[in-house]
């Protein structure tokens, strides 16, 4: 049967994800643990296993934030004397008690249709809707009034009783077509609110949906598309975004280009991080807050705004044209300006002779974990991304036309990513084929075994929280180690020159090789392509092991190095 997985149970030759829920969390959720069946296949419920268990953590994660204290609302409390129009009162009821009866008959139940409305109801709402009170007034039309009052004083009762009477006696009307089996009767031009009947002439107007707002629209788009949770989880962000910037939020046909482009103005006086340096605050009270300090926080980049919240607000809203909601997209070309100011300092340069020197000394490196040690390797004679080596598989390691290549063909920053590598014979020399039998002696399936276990543990963590981004979890372990610690112990105290560094030498060295641009960008995984271009390649492989092997590092002696 294998070793015992955590949260995974066997029971009745089936398997399953297990996962218990916190004492605190059981009353929110209702129950005592999470269980979710996997299939009688044991590799297949493995493979299943990882996001069973984040869906479960996730749901979690969304009780723990109930048990919170509530953000304050800072939209203003509505007006006491605020009251809406008779008509409104009414044809609120009236949708009220039509979604009730819906409910009732998507339950099942036996009452449907089982007879008329009771006579002399009936005329007593007759009565009422004429302009005579009967004393008492029928219980529902009584429990409604009371209702319409909660809400502020009433500008006429009277009306507001006559409305209520035709709006029950319209469900009534619409409770029996239903029970014939008939559709349902058009609701009255006197129950309808002047502003609803505008809206339903709107030319932007194309379905019910067209009244929704993005909050109440976003749970279809992600039950549609089923992205990852870390683009559900920006899909969230920029939802909560705008509807705390644009308030009160507007129903999805109401959105014009202006509303974006005030959105967006917003965003950009909105202070970076500002959930972490001002917890608990909305948008709106972080700009406050931080424009009130003394030395207040950078505000949002504008990339960002436009790569991250804008993208997203797109896609929602060309989804929304797709599925006939609207008829075109507001958002579309509206972005943030990004003008010119200070050239920044590059946030990594390369390494120079003296520090490979250093990073590679015997006394030092030798030390060093064997995962390290290789990492260090592919990054200085392959150029790999860190999360590129982490997630390489063994069998990416393999001959092309006889040339033995590290092919980078997992989940990637961009498609063009997607490429193959010749391996260096410096990597050769030191013993790299050797390492990777070892590891397929122990049934391991990737180059960094240890590496993409912490990276993937990692990943469930981060995707049970709902925060993940791409492959940002990878850098976590043997890079940070390296940029904390083994830097250090180097003698190397220059900021910009970290683990990703190596992966700026090996390309600064193609280029001082004179290996030309488009065979640099393809090495390194610059090259725009499709998904399919690391099998079709524009250049052979044998040119690529030709430009890897011009790789030399003037002052450096690689011969020193010892694996």
């Amino acid at each position: 049967m294998g070793k015992e997985v955590r949260h995974l149970q066997h029971k009745d030759g089936r398997y399953y994800a297990r996962l218990g829920i916190p004492v605190a969390l059981r009353s929110i959720i209702g129950k005592r643990d999470f269980t979710t069946a996997l299939g009688a296949d044991r590799t297949a419920a493995l493979d299943q296993l990882p996001a069973a268990i984040a869906a479960m953590k996730a749901e979690i994660a969304a009780a723990k934030r109930q048990l919170a204290a509530p953000k304050r609302d800072y939209r203003p409390a509505p007006s006491p004397k605020r009251q809406l129009a008779p008509v409104e009162i009414a044809h609120q009821h009236l949708e009220a008690r039509l979604a009730f009866d819906t409910e009732v008959r998507a339950g099942g139940s036996d009452l449907i249709g089982i007879g008329s409305p009771n006579p002399k109801y009936v005329r007593q709402l007759r009565d009422i809707a004429a302009g005579r009170r009967p004393d008492p007034l029928p219980e529902p039309i009584r429990l409604a009034l009371d209702f319409a009052k909660r809400h502020g004083p009433l500008a006429d009762e009277a009306a507001t009783l006559r409305m209520l009477a035709r709006a029950e006696l319209v469900a009534l009307d619409t409770e029996m077509h239903r029970d014939e089996g008939e559709p349902d009767p058009p609701v009255p031009a006197d129950l309808i609110p002047p502003k609803l009947e505008a809206d339903k002439q709107s030319p932007r107007i194309l379905s019910e949906d067209s009244t929704k707002t993005l909050g109440e629209l976003l749970p279809r788009l992600l039950q549609e598309r089923k992205p990852t949770p870390s683009t559900a989880r920006e899909y969230e962000v920029m939802v909560r975004q705008f509807e705390e910037l644009i308030d009160p939020p507007p129903a999805i046909h109401e959105i014009t280009r202006r509303t974006v482009q005030r959105f967006k103005d917003r965003l950009l006086e909105a202070p970076s991080s500002a959930t972490k340096r001002f917890p608990g605050m909305t948008l709106p009270e972080a700009i406050e807050a931080n424009r009130k300090r003394a030395d207040p926080y950078p505000g949002l980049d504008p990339k960002t705004v436009n790569d991250k919240t804008l993208m997203r607000l797109n896609g929602l809203l060309n989804w929304a044209v797709r599925q006939d909601i609207i008829p075109d997209n507001p958002a579309s070309g509206v972005k943030a300006e990004i003008t010119g100011g200070k050239v920044k300092a590059p946030p990594r340069v390369p390494f120079a002779a003296g520090d490979l020197t250093k990073l590679f000394a015997p006394s030092l490196f030798g030390k060093a974990p064997e995962e390290t040690r290789w990492a260090m390797l592919i990054g200085l004679f392959a150029g790999l991304r860190p999360s590129e080596s982490a997630q390489m598989r063994l069998d990416s390691v393999r001959r092309e036309r006889g040339v033995l290549c590290l092919v980078v063909e997992e989940e990637t920053k961009t498609e063009g990513s997607r490429r193959m590598v010749p391996v260096h014979s410096t990597l050769i020399g030191l013993g790299f084929e050797r390492y990777v039998a070892g590891l397929r002696s122990t049934n391991a399936t990737h180059l960094f075994p240890g590496w993409y276990a912490d990276g993937m543990r990692a990943k469930q963590e981060a995707e049970a929280n709902g925060s993940t981004v791409l492959n940002q979890f990878f850098p976590r372990f043997i890079p940070r180690r390296f940029n904390v610690t083994y830097r250090k112990n180097a003698g190397i105290a220059d900021p910009r020159k970290d683990f990703y560094s190596f992966r700026h030498t090996f390309k600064t060295g193609l280029s001082s090789a004179g290996v030309e641009r488009g065979l640099m960008d393809q090495l390194c995984g610059h090259r725009d392509g499709s998904a399919g271009s690391v099998y079709v390649h524009s250049v052979s492989v044998e040119a690529l092991k030709e430009a890897v092997e011009r790789l030399v590092f003037d002052g450096f002696d690689a011969t020193t190095i010892k694996t």
